[in-house]
Parts: structure tokens; sequence; C-alpha cells
């Protein structure tokens, strides 16, 4: 097969990765997966035509497997918990490569996500490997506008996705967080560095009656080729736990993982749970 016929999937953690590979293989592409170690689930080398692994931080071995198995284009799909950068050694102890400490250290002005993994997608650029949106093979997996499980919208959530969703896209557009989360137009949490998980769970803390909001967005300048919000079972799951009530993303910007699934268990608990383009926009 010719080098315009390979994709390679740079994966992380998540079953994400999964959608994406076989969505391309559905499309006709042979798929090599690159996954990041102690990240990636090792049962991607079953689906996948050609699997290694490859360390997080070790960018020219990333190019040296790439142009190895003749790949032109890749994605980045799944997520890397990017707090561990700041555990004891930060990134030292994921022993990165001179390529990766140069970009790190000197390159790039801060570490944002969006500033790292356009530098990151800059780097692969200028040696031959364009990063595509993630979701071109998959566009399935992006959450339709409407309100997707059985519960409605009433009065005051409206209010609250009113209030919130302009201060939701601050946030994204400093790079902050894609979520917060919100009852009786007060922001009771918001998403930082520890991921939308841990901040569920400390809304959850603070919110001890419960029947809070779940508010997540895409940058109003979202890149689609990383960073794309995402959620799926875990997520409705942590929000049950936590005591959430509404669950509201954003239409055509959000990831929804095993679709299907996500809207049934949201049913079960009874969690509203809908996807808008724009506070403007809600319908019950």
């Amino acid at each position: 097969m010719s080098e315009s016929n390979t994709l390679a999937v740079i994966a992380g953690a998540g079953k994400f990765p999964v959608m994406v590979i076989e969505g391309a293989k559905q499309h006709g592409l042979r798929v090599v997966v690159l996954g990041l170690k102690e990240i990636a689930d090792a049962s991607l080398a079953d689906i996948a035509d050609e699997f290694y692994w490859v360390a997080p931080l070790r960018l020219n071995e990333w190019l040296k497997r790439l142009h190895q198995v003749g790949a032109k284009q890749a994605v980045m799909a799944g997520y890397v918990q990017k707090k561990n950068m700041f555990r004891r050694f930060g990134i030292l102890s994921f022993l990165p490569d001179r390529l990766f400490l140069k970009l790190w250290f000197k390159d790039i002005p801060d570490k944002r996500n969006d500033t790292v993994l356009t530098a990151v997608a800059n780097l692969l650029s200028q040696h031959g490997v364009e990063l595509q949106d993630v979701t071109r093979y998959c566009p399935s997996v992006l959450a339709p506008s409407g309100v997707l499980g059985a519960e409605r919208i009433n009065a005051n959530l409206r209010r609250d996705i009113q209030f919130a969703w302009g201060i939701a896209k601050e946030m994204g557009r400093l790079d902050i967080g894609q979520s917060i989360a919100v009852k009786n137009g007060e922001i009771i949490a918001v998403e930082a560095i520890e991921g939308t998980d841990m901040m569920i769970e400390r809304a959850g803390q603070l919110c001890k009656n419960g029947g809070w909001t779940l508010l997540k967005v895409a940058k109003p300048n979202q890149d689609m080729r990383f960073d794309v919000p995402t959620i799926g079972i875990n997520t409705i799951e942590n929000l049950h736990k936590n005591g959430a009530g509404a669950l509201i993303v954003e239409a055509d910007k959000t990831v929804i993982v095993d679709m299907q699934d996500v809207i049934a268990l949201a049913n079960q608990y009874r969690i509203v749970f809908a996807a808008i383009d724009h506070a403007s926009s809600i319908s019950d």
C-alpha cells in the first residue's frame, strides 16, 4: 500500500483511539499505531495493521517510526494526564530526548496545551508528517445538536447555561480548561491541569446537595487536531457519583465515545444530557 494510504495514529489512553483506527480502516487506510508507553492500551495492537510502542517524550523516536512506516499523515487520539508532568522530577521522570527538551525549555513561551501540541504538530510537519483532524475518519463521534437524553432542560438549567456559557468559552480562549461546574448562577469549580474527572470530584465535594451542571465546551478557535473535548461512560458514572444533575456539551465540537451507551446511562441516572452550539440555541 502506498504512503498516501498510510495513517499513523499516535495513541494515548481511552477508547477513542479504537474508534479512530476502525474509522480509518473503513476508509481503506493502512493504520500504523504508535502507542505511548504506559499510557495507551496494548489491545490496540490487535486492530492495527502495525503497532509500535514509543516513549511519550522522545520525539526523535516518533519521527524514526513515522519515517520507517512511510506515514505522511497522522492523528493524535486518546488522552494523556498532563498533571503527571508535575510529579516528582517533572518531565525528566519521562526521560525526554533532546528534541523534546529543546521544545519544552527553549522553543515554546508557555506550557498550555495548545502551545505544546501546536509546537509538536509543527515539528512533525517540518519532518514531512501532517497532523490531521482527529475526527476526520469518524465524524459520527461528534455530538449532534439537541437534547440527547430523555431528561428535559428546565428554566433553572437554561438560566445556568446562559450564565456559564460565555465564562466557559473565555476559559477555553485562555486555554485554561474545557469544563466548569455551575448551579444557581454560581460557578462551583473550574477545570485546569487536573482534568475533567478530578474537577467533577471537587465539584461534588463542594456541592454536597447535588443538582449542579457540568458544562464542557470547545475553545473558540478549537484546533480539531488535538485536545478536542471528549466524554464517555466514565464521565457519566463520575457525574452520578458526585451528584451532578446535568451535562451540557458543545455540539459538533465534542467527541462522545460510545454515544448510545452514554445516552442510555444518562437516562438511567436521570441526568440531563444535551449538546448546544450557543447558549441562545437552547431548546426544551
